[in-house]
């Protein structure tokens, strides 16, 4: 069995997460120095256990999204495909037995069955989505489909650069690294608060 993995879109993106991750922690040790010192106006003004758990609640999503990639991925044998999302623990199969085309479009691999007419999108017997928490590890999908080209299924790409590595994502890297850098330029107050709260009750 060969597995389908989904990777990054772009590793700006997880730098993007990541200095929000230590935007949020700086923050987070603000609010834990204000109630370790129990430093006067701002420790009577925090709810503190609401503040924790909207903190933690932050910090659960900056991890689902920096490992979203990882809820999903596809695994095929010599006979048959199955794609699994583990968000919704759910999975579905396709017979490449019963497979005569695949068509390949910037959005997924669109599976039919021998006998199907329709070549429509919205008609196909199997989607084997590109995109999903990122982008389908291009080298392992096209393993997969030289080995179905092989075996007699006609397999079509319409596309000239595979989607997720063009142009289009070098932009969105870029866009990415712009708000990461901010957002780094931006924890210099928290990190001076940390710093001189310390100093002070130490």
């Amino acid at each position: 069995m060969r597995k389908i993995e989904y990777t990054f879109i772009t590793l700006a993106r997880q730098f993007l997460f990541i200095s929000i991750f230590i935007y949020v922690l700086l923050h987070l040790s603000v609010v834990t120095e204000i109630l370790v010192f129990k430093i006067d106006k701002y420790y009577q003004a925090f709810n503190f256990p609401i503040t924790y758990l909207i903190y933690g609640l932050i910090v659960l999503l900056i991890g689902c999204l920096f490992f979203q990639h990882r809820f999903f991925y596809a695994e095929y044998t010599k006979s048959t495909l199955t794609y699994t999302n583990k968000v919704f623990h759910r999975s579905r199969s396709i017979d490449f037995d019963n497979v005569d085309n695949v068509i390949c479009d910037t959005f997924g691999a669109y599976f039919f069955n021998k006998g199907s007419v329709s070549r429509e999108k919205k008609d196909a017997d199997f989607v084997l989505p590109f995109f999903r928490g990122g982008r389908i590890d291009v080298v392992q999908l096209n393993k997969m489909l030289d080995y179905m080209s092989s075996h007699g299924i006609n397999v079509t790409k319409t596309y000239k650069i595979m989607p997720g590595y063009g142009k289009k994502t070098k932009i969105l890297s870029f866009v990415y690294g712009f708000f990461a850098i901010a957002i780094i330029a931006n924890c210099a107050n928290p990190i001076y608060t940390v710093i001189v709260l310390l100093q002070a009750h130490l």
